[in-house]
């Protein structure tokens, strides 16, 4: 019974992860590590609770060291005490490298070894080389979710896949709704620490438009965060509905209009969908600063840089004042149909660029660790 060490952090993470699980369902029987409801749901004996791994920059960091640091002894002794024929960690980079790390060098002292497999690669093309030599010595394989990730691995010993990304697999562009009220979807974040740094600023941007034209509001996000914002929007002059769940998503998402978003990778699917609309995050002091030092790029919205232009026009800290998201905003809308039109074209483009030659990203991860 060939058993395997999986690990994932966040939510994106959880559900790049059971797709692995999926796709590793014939050659992998029993699964432990830690994970959330998504992989659980595909057979995963989960040893700690994965929230633990929920981090939002450095200050996040910082507080959680201790945390981290139990988690990690944890998981270490359980694979040691195990011994897995495989070991894959998804996402969650910094704790996944630490981990790697520390397996080989416990592997080497313990005479036994099992690959180590990371899936969604270090944003080296983002951040610089900087963690490009020692990923490459701690891991075996590396899974790619973009295609310019991969050959920048070449010079090393690290054998890396482009397996596209599941939400280009996904993707459908839907036709817009044809009515003169504009259907506007807020997707402030899914930790709190997001939503209460973005959503005040997304709801007085919605009162600035509801004063130009007519609009009904939509907010997707997930079970744990909808009471908080139930009771932030409770008290708002225009009505606001909540939805949650992977389905009331991607319904939201085929039937706005517009949609003001917290950068992060939903600014992706919603780009697969040709959904126009203005994106907005807000760090902390310290955060901001080292992020400015390490960033290489100017733009940090990922289809943006994928497609090499501003699809979605971002703006940060202070230059993410209500009343310039709403200007973005209303001049979409007094030119929608050329601007969906645009939209639909790019989201054609980026479905192309994220999809390989298979039928399914299940299909693609199957084909990249077989060989």
């Amino acid at each position: 019974m060939a058993h395997a060490f999986i690990l994932a952090g966040e939510v994106s993470g959880d559900k790049l992860a059971a797709s692995l699980m999926r796709a590793q369902s014939q050659t992998i029987t029993k699964w432990t590590g830690v994970g959330g409801p998504a992989m659980v749901a595909e057979g995963l004996e989960s040893i700690a609770n994965y929230e633990a791994l929920h981090i939002i920059g450095v200050w996040d960091a910082l507080l959680s060291y201790r945390r981290l640091k139990q988690l990690l002894n944890h998981i270490v002794t359980t694979i040691c005490e195990t011994r897995p024929e495989v070991i894959y960690t998804v996402d969650s980079k910094g704790f996944s490298l630490k981990l790697a790390q520390i397996l080989r060098a416990k592997m080497k002292e313990q005479g036994w070894s099992a690959p180590i497999i990371h899936m969604v690669a270090p944003t080296i093309w983002a951040y610089g080389a900087g963690r490009k030599d020692i990923f490459a010595e701690a891991f075996d394989e590396m899974l790619c979710l973009f295609p310019q990730e991969a050959p920048l691995w070449d010079d090393t010993n690290l054998k890396t896949h482009f397996i596209g990304h599941p939400a280009a697999y996904q993707a459908t562009i839907p036709s817009r709704p044809n009515d003169d009220i504009c259907q506007l979807l807020l997707l402030p974040g899914s930790r709190k620490s997001e939503i209460e740094a973005c959503l005040p600023t997304f709801l007085t941007a919605v009162a600035q438009l509801s004063s130009r034209f007519e609009c009904e509001v939509t907010i997707a996000t997930t079970e744990a965060m909808a009471p908080l914002l139930t009771q932030i929007v409770e008290n708002q002059a225009i009505s606001i509905s909540i939805v949650t769940g992977r389905e009331s998503f991607q319904q939201a998402v085929g039937a706005s209009h517009l949609m003001m978003a917290a950068s992060g990778t939903v600014t992706l699917e919603t780009a697969l969908s040709g959904l126009p609309g203005v994106t907005a995050y807000r760090l902390n002091w310290l955060t901001t600063l080292i992020m400015k030092q390490r960033f290489k790029l100017a733009d940090p919205i990922l289809p943006n840089i994928l497609l090499g232009k501003p699809l979605y026009p971002f703006f940060l800290n202070q230059d993410a004042k209500a009343e310039v998201l709403a200007q973005q905003l209303t001049q979409m809308w007094e030119d929608y149909p050329n601007v969906i039109a645009h939209h639909q074209k790019d989201a054609k483009q980026l479905q192309e660029m994220l999809t390989g030659e298979h039928a399914s990203f299940e299909e693609a991860i199957y084909q990249a660790l077989s060989h």
